[in-house]
């Protein structure tokens, strides 16, 4: 009997792993910055020192959107930032440590905040109305809307960091929160959303209405499709064309 071989061909990507424990402690923005650390760390050191304009490209993000990301890691001592300098004097990129352990860091878990953000500590909540008996529904100039999807709409411009939207913004956010709502999902779904939005697509990419619109990630990133890349690129294009009229 003829003894056939099979050979079969892997594909193995590189690849990185982050701990779990940083859903609890960090934003989205500050998960996907961690992410992009790694990708150059050093299995042995856990160090890496990568520009920050290297950072902001692989990111999809302005260079002092990284740097805020960075800065709040190192509040939280989730990252510890060292200064590096050339033989002239001049800066050269940082080094950066980073803690994969949550026992060596000293933040507080996020639920346990006031608010969100990349400001180091506890942040003051958003006033965007004011508060009504549990009984009534929420009002916003020329909208009402019942507490639960309230609710919805709120956690929604938290997570984009959105900390005085406009009105067209809340309006905004109240139709997506609907959305969401009518989809099945909570209010606590939502961050994770955000999230695995920032870390399957960019930072630049977790917006009011991309949460709704990629809300399957709550069930964890993955990797982006051409096709969706695509389609949120060119809604992109579209609200910065927007922005600039």
């Amino acid at each position: 009997m003829e003894n056939n071989e099979i050979k079969v061909k892997q594909d193995i990507t590189k690849f990185a792993m982050v701990p779990i424990w940083l859903q609890d402690y960090c934003t989205a923005r500050e998960i996907a910055t961690y992410f992009a650390l790694c990708r150059y760390i050093d299995n042995d050191t856990k160090g890496c020192y990568p520009s920050l304009n290297k950072l902001a490209d692989d990111m999809k993000a302005s260079r002092n959107t990284v740097k805020r990301s960075i800065d709040s890691l190192v509040a939280k001592g989730i990252v510890n930032k060292q200064i590096r300098k050339k033989e002239d004097g001049t800066n050269k990129s940082n080094y950066y440590i980073l803690a994969f352990d949550k026992e060596d860091i000293n933040a507080e878990p996020l639920q346990n905040m006031k608010g969100l953000g990349t400001q180091t500590g506890p942040t003051q909540p958003h006033t965007l109305a004011p508060p009504s008996p549990v009984d009534e529904p929420q009002t916003i100039p020329n909208i009402t809307i019942p507490n639960e999807l309230y609710d919805y709409a709120m956690e929604i411009l938290r997570v984009v960091a959105i900390n005085k939207p406009t009105e067209n913004q809340k309006a905004h956010a109240f139709k997506e929160a609907k959305q969401i709502q009518e989809a099945g999902y909570t209010v606590t779904d939502i961050e994770h959303i955000a999230k695995n939005i920032g870390l399957t697509m960019g930072l630049s990419f977790v917006t009011i209405g991309n949460i709704n619109k990629y809300s399957y990630l709550a069930d964890g990133p993955r990797t982006a499709t051409k096709a969706e890349v695509k389609s949120a690129l060119e809604q992109k294009a579209i609200k910065d064309w927007a922005d600039e009229v």
